[in-house]
């Protein structure tokens, strides 16, 4: 819908409800997301207010404790030392969709405020998050070293762990991570940003004047040879520190860069280490389509055309540890 309304400037919101066909479709496309997004904060905040805003309680003390201590501590202070461990211990983050019911419950923000927040990240991480996976398989599946190498990673974590891993203990998987990025590279989900000039913008050998609407297409970007030796190659390694230290900081911008980055890029990869590597865990890919035959499509995502097929051989035995099933 979006792709036939896109080269259709003239084709305005109300001129959709008139058009039987394409107002059902928006209809019913806007009705799923809505839908959800709704379930999603009605539970949230029926969680709120079964627990007496409990848990919104403890944090906003906390908070408040930890930026008194900052304060009595200031004078004292100096550069970028912390407060007291105490604090700084005690100290706790809330989710995104919390801190916008505490911003709705304070006036900050509306009822329609806070859906509109919710619809936007929840659109913005599903169908990325999806393709970023399925790129990352295929190509973890044509490299039988780079997979195995990944899976000597996340067997050693588990075992360690007993399958059970933190936040921090995904840090560890520092080889998985370089194989997602490269991934990224190669088959960025969103592979064309789009961008709005208020004033002239000086380029090496263009001026763009204000005013402009600028299309940058990330997947050339990511392949340049002036940045990237033999661009077409999967080779994690590109993402070593002492290979990436040089590199022009706009070169990899899989997550765009600047102040209107991608708000999710660590939760991204938060959740492509934690499927992947229980994938990787339990099953040896092999490929059956190939990544030089894939054929893409320039959807919302990049997306292939036709369904990716992999074969998924199951591994028996991974040093006895069970992991927990996300099913």
């Amino acid at each position: 819908l979006l792709y036939c309304r896109m080269p259709r400037p003239y084709m305005t919101n109300w001129m959709v409800k008139l058009d039987r066909h394409i107002g059902r479709i928006q209809k019913n496309a806007l009705k799923v997301l809505h839908r959800f997004t709704t379930s999603v904060m009605e539970d949230r905040k029926s969680f709120h207010e079964h627990t007496q805003g409990e848990y919104l309680k403890d944090v906003m003390e906390q908070s408040e404790l930890t930026a008194s201590a900052e304060k009595r501590q200031g004078g004292s202070r100096k550069g970028n030392s912390t407060p007291t461990g105490r604090c700084r211990s005690r100290k706790k983050k809330l989710a995104m969709l919390d801190l916008l019911l505490v911003a709705e419950n304070n006036g900050l923000i509306d009822r329609e405020g806070v859906k509109e927040e919710v619809d936007t990240f929840t659109f913005e991480a599903h169908d990325t998050t999806a393709m970023a996976m399925a790129y990352t398989l295929m190509l973890l599946a044509e490299n039988p070293e780079a997979q195995q190498l990944a899976r000597n990673e996340v067997v050693k974590l588990f075992r360690k762990r007993n399958g059970l891993v933190s936040f921090d203990d995904l840090q560890e998987l520092d080889y998985l991570e370089r194989c997602i990025k490269e991934s990224l590279r190669l088959f960025p989900p969103v592979a064309t940003l789009m961008r709005y000039t208020r004033n002239e913008l000086q380029l090496k050998n263009a001026l763009i004047p204000a005013d402009s609407h600028i299309m940058v297409h990330l997947y050339d970007t990511h392949r340049d040879p002036h940045f990237w030796q033999q661009p077409d190659r999967f080779d994690p390694d590109r993402f070593l520190p002492e290979n990436s230290r040089n590199r022009h900081p706009f070169a990899y911008i899989p997550f765009s860069a600047g102040p209107r980055n991608c708000i999710g890029q660590k939760f991204a990869l938060m959740e492509l280490k934690l499927l992947i590597g229980q994938i990787i865990y339990n099953f040896r890919l092999e490929p059956i389509d190939k990544i030089h035959e894939l054929k893409l499509m320039a959807d919302i995502v990049l997306r292939p055309l036709n369904s990716i097929k992999l074969k998924f051989n199951k591994i028996t035995n991974n040093n006895g540890v069970d992991i927990p099933n996300f099913n």
